[in-house]
């Protein structure tokens, strides 16, 4: 990871891991003192990178010199890294509540968004690690509850 950062910075390829973490350091502090300027590194699809890669960018993004953090890292990916980086592999949702919310909403993405959105919130209001089916069932009825009723003539 730091090769491919290095050359993106438009620093010379060091082979020794510590040489290219240092020359990477060097070429994001500079900017950050002389101008004032805070680098962002963007990295996109970061739920493929190993967790080894991950400590590499934690390690350069945590970097403090007097206790001023000069790097702002932004990882980009699916949920499936929000999981990784909280430590846990259970999928958010348990398969029963996926049963649940298919047949709740037909499918239908809009309808699925808006019942997983409050079913999500049902579960954090439980504490739940996931959502269950219970989650999804009284969800959908406070999405029937805060539904506007239409009454045809």
């Amino acid at each position: 990871m730091y090769k491919a950062i290095a050359w993106q910075l438009g620093l010379p390829v060091e082979r020794n891991r510590a040489s290219a973490y240092r020359a990477i350091h060097t070429e994001v502090c500079r900017p950050a003192i002389e101008c004032r300027i805070h680098p962002v590194l963007v990295v996109d699809e970061a739920q493929h990178l190993r967790n080894d890669v991950l400590e590499d960018l934690r390690l350069l993004a945590n970097y403090a010199m007097d206790s001023e953090r000069r790097l702002c890292l932004l990882l980009v990916g699916l949920t499936e890294l929000r999981r990784r980086l909280a430590g846990t592999s259970l999928p958010l949702f348990e398969p029963s509540a996926v049963q649940a919310l298919y047949q709740a909403t037909y499918g239908l993405p809009r309808k699925v968004n808006l019942v997983a959105h409050y079913a999500l919130s049902a579960a954090a209001l439980a504490k739940a690690r996931q959502i269950t089916a219970e989650h999804v069932h009284s969800a959908l009825e406070e999405v029937q509850r805060s539904a506007p009723s239409s009454s045809c003539p």
